[in-house]
């Protein structure tokens, strides 16, 4: 059976119903009781600045979707449902894993999450773009001593390389998610998240924005209109 729980959230009479999933494979390598009380404490936590109504998050014992270098990963692609996947035989021991980056990993697809219950469908690559620069944002604004790896991989020159690339394509479907995001087709890995992460840092400073919940509704086309990376 499931573990679940519900709680008020901060000012309102929205309960959140968390669900989580232990999954069967490699669970005698996984102590459920310190993954769920992390994961419980940080969704009351983000979820107060995000005010998401109801998510469901999966947590399974897979290397799946894991990050290599954290052996912690997540997927989110509606606003109802979030997978967070645990690498159970990480060399860096699920232990240290946990604690680090699994705080990390649910303000990002949280972050996904609550997004999606305003624009359910993210088709176009400008979208795409955006979409993961507010969420990796948040993860650092929600665990301030830690960077996301994926957001820092480019130099200057190389994001207004990839600008370059990106920019016929923002309003286009026709683009390859995995290409972008995880490197391929000369495209380096990660690219997707670093320029994402650029425009979005870029435009929350010119509005003088610390914390991306304040914008978690702001339409794609607004925050890409006025980008120009620098490459010094």
């Amino acid at each position: 059976m499931p573990i679940q729980f519900s709680y008020k959230l901060t000012n309102t009479n929205i309960y959140a119903h968390l669900m989580y999933r232990i999954h069967k494979q490699n669970t005698d390598k996984l102590d459920a009781a310190d993954i769920l009380g992390i994961t419980e404490k940080s969704v009351q936590q983000f979820n107060q600045q995000l005010r998401h109504k109801e998510c469901n998050i999966l947590i399974y014992a897979d290397f799946f979707a894991t990050i290599p270098e954290q052996g912690i990963g997540g997927r989110c692609s509606a606003a109802d449902t979030v997978l967070i996947f645990i690498d159970p035989n990480h060399k860096k021991g699920i232990k240290h894993n946990v604690r680090t980056w699994l705080p990390s990993a649910i303000a990002h697809e949280l972050f996904h999450a609550r997004r999606y219950a305003t624009y359910p469908t993210t088709s176009t690559l400008g979208e795409a773009l955006i979409n993961e620069g507010l969420s990796t944002i948040f993860e650092e604004y929600a665990n301030p001593k830690l960077k996301a790896p994926y957001a820092h991989h480019l130099s200057k020159k190389e994001i207004a390389d990839a600008w370059k690339k990106a920019r016929p394509l923002l309003n286009s479907q026709d683009f390859n998610h995995d290409d972008w995001f995880y490197g391929g087709d000369g495209i380096k890995k990660w690219t997707g998240y670093s320029l994402g992460y650029d425009i979005v840092k870029l435009y929350m400073a010119s509005k003088g924005i610390n914390n991306p919940a304040s914008i978690i509704d702001e339409q794609a086309t607004i925050i890409l209109k006025r980008y120009n990376p620098s490459k010094n």
